[in-house]
């Protein structure tokens, strides 16, 4: 349950990261546009501009929630399960735990998505989360738990 909440934590932030990026994004290029405007150096605009996405791009990358191999495994699911792409919250999970399991060697990771050797055992892999997920949002077995957890 505790990783469950770490997992809904990374969630959260990984959802305020987006909205955070845009943000500093639009910042940003109303800051340039103003000192742009100004004119108080002669400096070339357009290297302002792309000085101040370059800002942008490395605050993106380095607060970034999601694993390295989050573009792979959504590469994976739109040819294999399209159906989940629409749950962004699962997608996260699966990645979460994907990213858990083969924490010390990330390499086979990716060699397991690129692999069509290897589509069956990651759709097993990614059922498997799935259902794992669904367990532990399902708000009816939540109250199961926790009525037998009081009765204890």
């Amino acid at each position: 349950m505790k990783e469950f909440q770490e997992f809904s934590a990374l969630y959260q932030k990984q959802k305020q990261y987006i909205v955070k990026v845009v943000g500093l994004t639009f910042f940003l290029l109303i800051l340039v546009t103003v000192f742009v405007l100004i004119n108080t150096r002669r400096i070339n605009p357009f290297m302002l501009y792309v000085v101040a996405m370059g800002v942008v791009i490395f605050y993106a990358v380095k607060t970034r929630k999601v694993s390295p191999n989050y573009d792979l495994l959504l590469t994976f699911v739109k040819k294999n399960k399209p159906e989940l792409l629409k749950e962004k919250e699962l997608l996260f999970f699966i990645d979460y735990k994907l990213d858990k399991r083969y924490e010390k060697d990330p390499e086979r990771l990716v060699k397991q998505l690129k692999s069509p050797k290897q589509k069956k055992q990651m759709l097993k892999k990614i059922k498997e989360q799935e259902s794992n997920f669904k367990s532990l949002t399902d708000p009816k077995k939540q109250s199961k738990k926790k009525r037998r957890q009081s009765a204890k």
